[in-house]
Protein backbone atom coordinates (compact mmCIF):
# COMPACT_ATOMS: atom_id res chain seq x y z
CA UNK A 1 0.00 0.00 0.00
CA UNK A 2 1.09 3.51 -0.35
CA UNK A 3 1.25 6.66 -2.59
CA UNK A 4 1.21 6.59 -6.70
CA UNK A 5 3.59 9.60 -8.41
CA UNK A 6 1.64 13.39 -8.57
CA UNK A 7 1.15 14.60 -11.86
CA UNK A 8 -1.39 17.61 -12.84
CA UNK A 9 -5.21 17.50 -13.16
CA UNK A 10 -7.68 19.90 -14.07
CA UNK A 11 -10.96 20.83 -12.20
CA UNK A 12 -13.28 18.56 -13.37
CA UNK A 13 -11.29 15.82 -11.75
CA UNK A 14 -11.95 16.73 -8.63
CA UNK A 15 -15.96 16.38 -9.57
CA UNK A 16 -16.65 18.57 -6.48
CA UNK A 17 -20.63 18.69 -5.80
CA UNK A 18 -21.70 21.57 -3.54
CA UNK A 19 -21.86 20.90 0.03
CA UNK A 20 -18.22 18.66 -0.19
CA UNK A 21 -15.64 19.50 2.68
CA UNK A 22 -12.58 21.33 1.53
CA UNK A 23 -9.49 21.81 4.09
CA UNK A 24 -7.86 25.23 4.05
CA UNK A 25 -4.62 26.09 5.58
CA UNK A 26 -3.74 29.22 6.12
CA UNK A 27 -0.80 31.33 8.09
CA UNK A 28 -1.97 33.18 11.46
CA UNK A 29 0.48 34.67 13.12
CA UNK A 30 3.45 33.22 11.74
CA UNK A 31 1.54 29.54 12.33
CA UNK A 32 -0.18 27.34 9.95
CA UNK A 33 -3.40 26.91 10.77
CA UNK A 34 -5.60 23.78 9.44
CA UNK A 35 -9.91 25.07 8.79
CA UNK A 36 -12.53 23.12 7.43
CA UNK A 37 -15.03 24.64 5.03
CA UNK A 38 -17.71 23.25 2.62
CA UNK A 39 -18.52 24.14 -0.83
CA UNK A 40 -21.71 26.17 -1.81
CA UNK A 41 -20.60 26.41 -5.56
CA UNK A 42 -18.30 28.02 -7.91
CA UNK A 43 -18.04 29.85 -11.52
CA UNK A 44 -15.95 27.87 -13.81
CA UNK A 45 -12.30 29.97 -14.03
CA UNK A 46 -13.77 32.56 -12.39
CA UNK A 47 -14.41 32.06 -8.33
CA UNK A 48 -15.12 28.69 -5.56
CA UNK A 49 -17.39 29.59 -3.17
CA UNK A 50 -17.21 28.44 0.15
CA UNK A 51 -18.43 28.76 3.96
CA UNK A 52 -16.62 30.57 5.82
CA UNK A 53 -14.04 28.21 7.38
CA UNK A 54 -13.49 26.87 10.86
CA UNK A 55 -11.34 25.60 13.40
CA UNK A 56 -11.48 24.30 16.69
CA UNK A 57 -14.82 24.87 16.67
CA UNK A 58 -14.15 28.55 15.73
CA UNK A 59 -14.52 31.28 12.38
CA UNK A 60 -10.79 31.22 10.77
CA UNK A 61 -10.09 35.12 10.28
CA UNK A 62 -9.48 35.61 6.53
CA UNK A 63 -8.27 38.96 4.25
CA UNK A 64 -8.93 39.85 0.97
CA UNK A 65 -5.93 39.14 -0.93
CA UNK A 66 -4.77 36.11 1.55
CA UNK A 67 -2.94 32.95 -0.06
CA UNK A 68 -4.56 29.72 1.13
CA UNK A 69 -3.27 25.77 0.48
CA UNK A 70 -6.75 24.26 -0.57
CA UNK A 71 -7.12 20.25 0.00
CA UNK A 72 -9.77 18.07 -1.67
CA UNK A 73 -10.17 14.09 -0.85
CA UNK A 74 -12.06 12.17 -3.33
CA UNK A 75 -11.69 8.76 -1.72
CA UNK A 76 -8.90 7.75 -3.41
CA UNK A 77 -7.12 10.72 -4.69
CA UNK A 78 -5.40 13.84 -2.86
CA UNK A 79 -5.85 17.17 -4.79
CA UNK A 80 -4.01 20.27 -4.03
CA UNK A 81 -4.22 23.71 -5.42
CA UNK A 82 -3.59 27.07 -4.22
CA UNK A 83 -5.91 30.04 -4.47
CA UNK A 84 -6.57 33.70 -2.97
CA UNK A 85 -9.11 35.30 -1.19
CA UNK A 86 -11.16 37.66 -3.36
CA UNK A 87 -14.16 38.60 -1.98
CA UNK A 88 -15.80 38.18 1.85
CA UNK A 89 -19.16 38.25 2.21
CA UNK A 90 -20.94 39.58 5.82
CA UNK A 91 -24.46 39.62 5.08
CA UNK A 92 -27.00 36.87 6.34
CA UNK A 93 -25.35 34.02 4.60
CA UNK A 94 -21.96 34.54 5.46
CA UNK A 95 -19.19 33.48 2.69
CA UNK A 96 -16.43 33.22 0.95
CA UNK A 97 -15.45 33.74 -2.84
CA UNK A 98 -11.55 32.47 -3.49
CA UNK A 99 -9.78 32.54 -6.70
CA UNK A 100 -10.49 30.24 -9.27
CA UNK A 101 -7.27 27.18 -9.44
CA UNK A 102 -4.80 27.56 -11.81
CA UNK A 103 -2.64 24.72 -11.11
CA UNK A 104 -3.98 21.40 -9.53
CA UNK A 105 -1.63 18.60 -8.58
CA UNK A 106 -3.58 15.15 -8.01
CA UNK A 107 -1.77 12.48 -5.85
CA UNK A 108 -3.29 8.82 -6.11
CA UNK A 109 -3.89 6.72 -3.12
CA UNK A 110 -4.11 3.64 -3.77
CA UNK A 111 -6.78 1.55 -2.07
CA UNK A 112 -6.98 2.45 1.66
CA UNK A 113 -3.51 3.13 2.45
CA UNK A 114 -1.56 1.89 5.61
CA UNK A 115 1.01 3.17 7.12
CA UNK A 116 3.30 1.63 9.98
CA UNK A 117 3.28 3.80 12.95
CA UNK A 118 3.71 3.48 16.95
CA UNK A 119 0.79 5.57 18.83
CA UNK A 120 0.15 5.35 21.90
CA UNK A 121 -3.93 4.58 22.38
CA UNK A 122 -6.28 4.53 25.06
CA UNK A 123 -9.09 2.02 24.64
CA UNK A 124 -12.11 1.91 26.37
CA UNK A 125 -13.65 -1.72 26.48
CA UNK A 126 -16.25 -3.80 28.38
CA UNK A 127 -14.73 -6.84 27.77
CA UNK A 128 -13.17 -7.89 31.67
CA UNK A 129 -16.67 -7.34 32.92
CA UNK A 130 -16.59 -3.66 33.85
CA UNK A 131 -16.27 -0.95 31.72
CA UNK A 132 -12.29 0.21 31.77
CA UNK A 133 -9.53 2.42 30.00
CA UNK A 134 -6.96 0.31 28.40
CA UNK A 135 -3.49 1.12 27.45
CA UNK A 136 -1.88 0.19 24.01
CA UNK A 137 -0.76 1.31 20.77
CA UNK A 138 -1.41 1.52 17.11
CA UNK A 139 1.05 -0.34 15.04
CA UNK A 140 -0.33 0.15 11.17
CA UNK A 141 -2.90 2.88 11.00
CA UNK A 142 -5.70 3.23 7.98
CA UNK A 143 -8.25 5.42 7.50
CA UNK A 144 -10.83 2.27 8.05
CA UNK A 145 -8.76 0.63 10.59
CA UNK A 146 -5.65 0.09 12.69
CA UNK A 147 -3.75 -2.87 14.33
CA UNK A 148 -3.57 -2.40 18.01
CA UNK A 149 -1.37 -4.11 20.34
CA UNK A 150 -1.63 -4.23 24.27
CA UNK A 151 -1.03 -6.51 27.47
CA UNK A 152 -4.19 -7.81 27.72
CA UNK A 153 -7.24 -8.39 25.36
CA UNK A 154 -9.51 -6.19 24.05
CA UNK A 155 -12.38 -8.05 23.57
CA UNK A 156 -13.96 -11.05 21.23
CA UNK A 157 -14.27 -10.91 17.20
CA UNK A 158 -16.99 -8.91 16.85
CA UNK A 159 -17.49 -6.47 19.89
CA UNK A 160 -17.62 -2.71 20.14
CA UNK A 161 -14.79 -0.73 21.88
CA UNK A 162 -13.59 2.84 21.89
CA UNK A 163 -10.56 4.43 21.19
CA UNK A 164 -9.13 7.53 21.86
CA UNK A 165 -5.53 8.50 19.97
CA UNK A 166 -3.85 11.94 19.44
CA UNK A 167 -2.04 12.32 16.18
CA UNK A 168 0.34 15.68 14.61
CA UNK A 169 0.21 16.44 11.08
CA UNK A 170 3.44 18.16 10.76
CA UNK A 171 2.53 20.55 7.77
CA UNK A 172 0.89 22.42 11.16
CA UNK A 173 2.23 20.64 14.09
CA UNK A 174 -1.59 21.07 15.20
CA UNK A 175 -2.46 18.05 17.78
CA UNK A 176 -6.09 16.32 17.23
CA UNK A 177 -7.73 13.84 19.43
CA UNK A 178 -10.00 11.83 17.65
CA UNK A 179 -12.47 9.62 19.54
CA UNK A 180 -14.46 6.62 17.60
CA UNK A 181 -16.19 3.74 18.28
CA UNK A 182 -14.27 0.71 16.51
CA UNK A 183 -15.34 -3.17 15.72
CA UNK A 184 -13.27 -5.85 16.18
CA UNK A 185 -12.73 -7.72 13.58
CA UNK A 186 -9.61 -10.04 13.99
CA UNK A 187 -7.47 -11.19 17.16
CA UNK A 188 -4.25 -12.92 18.20
CA UNK A 189 -1.68 -13.42 20.66
CA UNK A 190 1.40 -11.77 19.67
CA UNK A 191 4.72 -13.73 19.71
CA UNK A 192 6.79 -12.90 23.08
CA UNK A 193 10.18 -11.93 22.70
CA UNK A 194 12.55 -14.59 24.75
CA UNK A 195 13.47 -11.75 27.02
CA UNK A 196 9.43 -10.82 27.94
CA UNK A 197 7.02 -12.85 29.69
CA UNK A 198 4.59 -10.27 29.39
CA UNK A 199 2.07 -11.67 26.64
CA UNK A 200 1.12 -9.03 23.79
CA UNK A 201 -2.20 -9.08 22.02
CA UNK A 202 -3.07 -7.93 18.09
CA UNK A 203 -6.35 -6.72 17.54
CA UNK A 204 -7.57 -5.79 13.98
CA UNK A 205 -10.16 -3.09 14.09
CA UNK A 206 -12.44 -1.35 11.95
CA UNK A 207 -13.45 2.46 12.70
CA UNK A 208 -16.73 3.33 13.04
CA UNK A 209 -18.47 6.68 13.39
CA UNK A 210 -15.22 8.82 12.55
CA UNK A 211 -16.36 12.61 11.13
CA UNK A 212 -15.55 13.85 8.11
CA UNK A 213 -12.79 16.38 9.75
CA UNK A 214 -11.48 13.27 11.42
CA UNK A 215 -10.89 11.23 8.04
CA UNK A 216 -9.55 14.40 6.80
CA UNK A 217 -6.69 14.43 9.35
CA UNK A 218 -5.98 10.69 9.55
CA UNK A 219 -5.52 10.67 5.72
CA UNK A 220 -3.40 13.84 6.33
CA UNK A 221 -1.04 11.64 9.17
CA UNK A 222 -0.85 8.37 6.86
CA UNK A 223 0.22 10.43 3.58
CA UNK A 224 2.36 12.42 5.70
CA UNK A 225 4.02 9.13 6.77
CA UNK A 226 4.15 7.45 3.83
CA UNK A 227 5.91 10.05 2.40
CA UNK A 228 8.44 9.65 5.15
CA UNK A 229 8.55 6.15 4.97
CA UNK A 230 9.34 7.02 0.64
CA UNK A 231 12.11 9.32 1.76
CA UNK A 232 14.05 7.27 4.56
CA UNK A 233 14.23 4.18 1.52
CA UNK A 234 15.22 6.49 -0.97
CA UNK A 235 17.95 8.14 1.32
CA UNK A 236 19.32 4.44 2.50
CA UNK A 237 19.39 3.76 -1.49
CA UNK A 238 21.23 6.50 -2.26
CA UNK A 239 23.66 6.16 0.80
Amino acid sequence: MGINAGVFAVFEDMNLQVGDRLQLVSVLQDKKVISFTNLIGFETNNFIFVKFPRANGAEVPLHIGEGLDVVVFSGDSIFNFLCTVDEIYLGFHQFVALSFPQKIHSTRLRNDPRARVNLPVSVYSKFSGSPEQISAKVCDLSISGALLESESQLGEVGESIVLTLKITTKATRQEVLITCKAKIRNMQEAPQNIDSKARKFRHGVQFDSLSDSEVVMLQNYIYEALLNKNKQQTSTLIS
